[in-house]
């Protein structure tokens, strides 16, 4: 029996409320969204909890199945018997993939290990998801994490085989079509925790302008404090937030520089290149992608972060907002 599913952004309200507080989901981690027969599963988050729900097509209602503190899937599916596969987060940093039953109840821890699971996909009785290894210092702190790869899990079996590893890549969002072929976004590797010598020689040369920076945002601060006047009475408004610059992907993303290298308005890089493997072979599509959907005919939508593209390349819709996920 073969599963598929389809994912799409849900801005609405957060559990059916229009209260203040509430918010649309943020796109910090990958879309959690899948339409699946006749009912339409979303994740909402508050400033305090998240949940899943799903609204019921055929009895024009919507569910909750769950919700509560410290729950941030990072990846949801649907399975044909509406059983749930999506990522539980440990007080150690490390991510898991978890089996729900159709009630959002836990059911079966699928992976384990110190590591990071995430996006899982299903077909028959192989689970598809990107893992990372975690490597830690003496005292459990996170030192590292390895390149991103693809993992197979038999759930008949309890095998487990990477499917697509290199050193030099993170390989990340896998996705399956009908025939069972394996759609993923091939991302070249970089340590988030590295401090190479560049960034010190560039520290040290920033290091006294930095010091004055603070000094005077401290005395500004102090002033407002005791006079309620800030020092700074020109130079327009402070503290801005840089929209340029995003996490995206688990990674810094300058959108500004991306733009100036591509000549055009996209958010990902060219080195961002969505791949397909059939068998043993392996393919490029396309570069350039953020984020794309593959039905169950191995059609593609595909998006650079601010255009939608068909696999042919023609333009189906362009915003001005960042495009976080596609679907058909």
């Amino acid at each position: 029996m073969e599963t598929t599913m389809l994912k799409v952004l849900c801005p609405g309200p957060c559990f059916g409320a229009t209260r203040p507080g509430c918010r649309p989901p943020i796109d910090r981690r990958s879309p959690q969204f899948s339409l699946w027969v006749a009912r339409l599963y979303y994740v909402v988050e508050m400033s305090a909890t998240t949940g899943i729900l799903y609204y019921d097509e055929e009895e024009d209602k919507e569910v909750r199945l769950f919700h509560g503190k410290g729950f941030y899937p990072r990846g949801v599916f649907i399975k044909n018997d509406y059983e749930i596969l999506t990522t539980v987060a440990n007080d150690d940093g490390s991510v898991h993939i978890i089996l729900l039953d159709d009630k959002g109840r836990e059911k079966l821890r699928v992976t384990s290990g110190d590591c990071v699971d995430e996006n899982p996909c299903c077909t028959g009785d192989k689970i598809f998801y990107q893992s990372k290894g975690i490597a830690r210092r003496q005292t459990g702190e996170i030192a590292a994490y390895s390149h991103t790869v693809i993992n197979e899990l038999n759930t008949a079996t309890g095998e487990i085989r990477e499917v697509v590893s290199d050193a030099s890549y993170d390989y990340m969002l896998p996705k399956l079509d009908g025939q069972g072929n394996l759609y993923f976004i091939k991302i070249p590797y970089k340590d988030v925790f590295q401090y190479g010598s560049l960034h010190f020689v560039k520290d040290a040369l920033m290091f006294p302008y930095r010091v004055v920076l603070a000094g005077i945002a401290f005395l500004n601060a102090f002033s407002i404090f005791w006079t309620k006047k800030p020092l700074k009475t020109s130079g327009g408004p402070v503290g801005e937030i840089d929209a340029s610059k995003r996490i995206i992907h688990g990674r810094l993303v300058d959108i500004r520089n991306n733009m100036r290298r591509e000549g055009k308005r996209v958010v990902a890089p060219r080195e961002w290149k969505l791949m397909k493997k059939t068998g043993d072979e392996i393919k490029e599509l396309a570069s350039n992608i953020l984020c794309y959907d593959v039905n169950k005919d191995g059609d593609l939508l595909l998006s650079d972060g601010y255009g939608v593209y068909d696999a042919a390349g023609k333009e189906l819709s362009r915003g001005d907002e960042i495009i976080t996920s596609v679907i058909w």
